[in-house]
């Protein structure tokens, strides 16, 4: 950016310099000397996108290190003004040589720097995925066109190959704003895009707040009811278990967590006697793991989930003989 704006700086110099009102008000000399206003603009710019490549080189051996903001700028100003110096006020010879074949030979300065640097992006790679960077591999295509292969050719102001390269001049110039709202488009875009993701991560955030909240309550509901309630997945291995089903079980929920169902809970339909002989009534009994018994009405049911069965879920509840309403002892 910086490397953009001090040629600007003096590209204007050079308009104004090279303008019918200013050649008209100033000496000879002063003339030719603005003949390399256009020298100066193109060496800048290509110094620029020169020292980029070679900044981008050394971060990349060194990525701790970093050159501050500040420093570009400083010497950025630092060269532009010193550039703009030495090409007003250091006389200089004629920039045209019309004996020669190349009548124009210092603008290979220039597009020398605009070459390396354009071999330097290249190598980078950078173009391949970045907008920006694939338009500024074009403006220094066009860059060193306009340098190599018209401005060097050209024998005097506003002949054909100068009015050419300052055409392709324009172009590359074109490319970087190009470049550059592509670049501001595709950033505004992942700014939204981000806010998006952040809004919905929100979002998700509270859900899955107000889903352990319930996830909360329903524990609460079922450890607090009075019948025992197991769960199972589809292999039937225990994945819930509430407090009445350890009491009537007999063991703890992490005790048995992930062990078969048919391990844990024994029902039988009889129980032995102390004559030894057994009893059929019609009714289960819970075996605890102590040896003891429980008489119980036991419920069970597939766990639905849309069109799908997640498990199984058994409760247990204590015999109450309904003709007198009172639970037996065990």
């Amino acid at each position: 950016g910086s490397g953009f704006l001090g040629a600007a700086l003096l590209d204007g110099y050079h308009a104004i310099a090279t303008s019918s009102f200013y050649s008209t008000i100033v000496a000879q000399q002063s003339l030719e000397t603005a003949s390399w206003g256009w020298t100066a603009s193109r060496i800048f710019l290509s110094m620029f996108f020169f020292f980029s490549w070679l900044d981008y080189t050394f971060e990349k051996k060194n990525s701790s290190a970093k050159i501050s903001e500040w420093k570009v700028y400083l010497v950025s100003g630092i060269i532009a003004i010193g550039t703009f110096a030495f090409f007003t006020y250091v006389p200089l010879p004629t920039a045209y040589y019309p004996d020669i074949a190349i009548q124009n030979p210092v603008e290979f300065i220039p597009a020398a720097f605009f070459l390396i640097a354009l071999i330097g992006f290249l190598t980078k790679g950078g173009w391949k995925k970045d907008s920006f960077e694939s338009w500024v591999v074009l403006s220094l295509i066009f860059a060193f066109i306009g340098q190599a292969l018209y401005m060097s050719f050209s024998s005097q102001a506003y002949d054909s190959m100068f009015d050419s390269a300052h055409i392709i001049k324009s172009v590359s110039y074109v490319f970087i704003i190009v470049g550059l709202l592509i670049g501001k488009y595709h950033l505004v875009k992942e700014v939204e895009e981000e806010s998006r993701l952040k809004g919905q991560l929100i979002a998700t955030e509270q859900m899955l707040v107000k889903i352990e909240g319930e996830k909360a309550k329903l524990e609460a509901i079922i450890s607090n009811i009075n019948d025992g309630v197991i769960a199972t997945d589809t292999d039937h291995r225990i994945i819930l278990m509430n407090r009445q089903a350890e009491l009537m079980i007999g063991c703890q929920f992490e005790e048995v967590k992930g062990m078969y169902c048919f391990e844990v809970l024994k029902l039988a339909d009889y129980i032995s006697e102390s004559s030894g002989t057994a009893s059929k009534n019609g009714h289960l009994y819970c075996i605890k793991r102590d040896g003891s018994f429980l008489k119980v009405d036991v419920d069970a049911a597939p766990i639905i989930l849309g069109k799908n069965i997640e498990g199984t879920v058994v409760v247990l509840r204590k015999y109450v003989d309904r003709s007198i309403g009172i639970e037996p002892s065990s």
